[in-house]
């Protein structure tokens, strides 16, 4: 006979990796573990292990001092109307519908999980209020970039660089690169393909076209999604 003591471990296993991911029923879950290879000749110990890894990339609850050893998180929220990452203690909030892209210090955020609001707060001490939270995602850390140099199209994948400049235009550089410099009223994009990039400082990319843009030279370089 297994030892019966198990069952609190497993089962708190699986509330933590559900916890992260509520929108899920239990069954998909388990399917979704039946994909890994967690079926009828797994062990319990392989269970908990493949659930520890899932709630670590979806973490039920998210901490001002979870980012104190530089990791970043992707949050999605429940209208879908924009995406927000945390890193390096700045806020990177993307509105895909404009293709607008807006980064800010924070000083702090109250405890996140899924279900619950969003509330941050910045360096003036002034709360903002997001949405409500999805799903909670930890970026994968070692795609984060000091220089841009040498990255190309052709390799960026899933990743998403943000780049703000001296002269306070934001960059957004994914499958396409996105500038967004403040008008007097509006904040006002321009969208480009673009094939590598020839130099970071001051950031020169190279168009599809051949042609290249310099951007300005960059003051931070945050990574805003894997």
């Amino acid at each position: 006979m297994n030892d019966p003591t198990r069952l609190d471990e497993v089962l708190r296993a699986v509330k933590g990796a559900w916890a992260g991911q509520p929108d899920l029923s239990l069954p998909t879950l388990m399917a979704m573990a039946a994909t890994q290879g967690i079926g009828w000749g797994s062990s319990d110990d392989e269970l908990v292990d493949y659930l520890a890894e899932l709630a670590q990339q979806y973490p039920a609850e998210l901490k001002p001092g979870d980012l104190a050893d530089g990791s970043g998180y992707m949050l999605s929220l429940m209208d879908n109307a924009m995406s927000i990452s945390l890193i390096d203690a700045h806020v990177i909030v993307h509105t895909p519908h404009r293709k607008q892209t807006v980064v800010w210090k924070f000083a702090s955020f109250r405890t996140m999980s899924p279900g619950f609001p969003l509330v941050i707060t910045d360096g003036e001490g002034i709360d903002h209020r997001l949405g409500v939270i999805e799903r909670i995602i930890r970026m994968d850390i070692q795609q984060k970039r000091e220089s841009l140099q040498g990255l190309t199209r052709a390799k960026i994948g899933d990743v998403v660089h943000v780049v703000t400049t001296d002269d306070g235009t934001t960059i957004r550089l994914s499958r396409r690169v996105d500038i967004v410099a403040a008008a007097r009223r509006s904040l006002e994009v321009e969208s480009q393909q673009w094939t590598r990039v020839v130099q970071h400082s001051p950031l020169i990319i190279e168009l599809a076209g051949g042609t290249t843009m310099n951007l300005g030279t960059p003051a931070t370089v945050l990574l805003a999604a894997t």
